[in-house]
């Protein structure tokens, strides 16, 4: 009897020591700070060096006279095609196809030349403009007709020159430049000898890299 109580206490007991609930370790807390997140390059600067700019200015200058006249010269003949054949001038149809096609070839050779000698200006300030350019030439062939005195040939620079200024100031100094500025680079030259060896003796040369 006395074995067998010993032997119930000690069941007892174990399973008590098993019922026992079993501590859970917690993970260690985070001690590292997450990673700032990384910078965006800086936007580059859009300076204004008038005397930098001269060469592309004169570019565009001579680009959008030479493609406005050439296609205000197109747009001429067509209106002259699209005229009544009864009319033996072109009439007010040649004239308005000379106007359109003026307007239409001063922004493309603006942007042509400007592209040319590293620009990046917008296509969009470049017409607009052109086309206030254009306003105000009409506006003033309109009103120097009540002055028979004035010469109106200047009238015609007006969409030329407007083209120019809404090209420049949609522009950086150099696309080359603001690219590398954008992707956080700057350019510079450097220069590095070469060598190169043929049958007929040794080359020396100097490379010249924009980086």
């Amino acid at each position: 009897m006395i074995a067998r109580a010993l032997c119930c206490a000690l069941a007892l007991a174990a399973s008590a020591a098993v019922a026992q609930p079993v501590p859970v370790a917690e993970p260690p807390a985070a001690t590292s700070a997450p990673p700032p997140p990384p910078e965006e390059p800086a936007h580059p600067t859009r300076s204004f060096n008038l005397l930098a700019r001269l060469p592309r200015i004169t570019a565009e200058l001579v680009f959008g006279g030479i493609s406005g006249a050439g296609v205000a010269f197109g747009g001429y003949q067509l209106g002259c095609a699209l005229s009544d054949p009864n009319i033996t001038s072109c009439g007010p149809s040649g004239t308005y196809g000379a106007i359109g096609g003026f307007a239409l070839g001063v922004p493309i050779g603006v942007m042509l030349g400007g592209t040319l000698l590293d620009g990046d200006g917008a296509v969009l300030s470049t017409a607009f403009g052109t086309l206030l350019g254009v306003a105000g030439a009409l506006g003033g062939l309109y009103y120097l007709q009540f002055f028979p005195d004035f010469n109106p040939t200047p009238l015609i620079a007006l969409p030329l020159a407007f083209a120019v200024v809404g090209y420049e100031l949609s522009s950086h100094d150099s696309r080359t430049a603001a690219q590398a500025e954008a992707r956080g680079k700057h350019l510079s030259l450097r220069i590095l000898p070469t060598a190169a060896f043929t049958r007929g003796g040794a080359a020396f040369g100097v490379s010249l890299l924009l980086l």
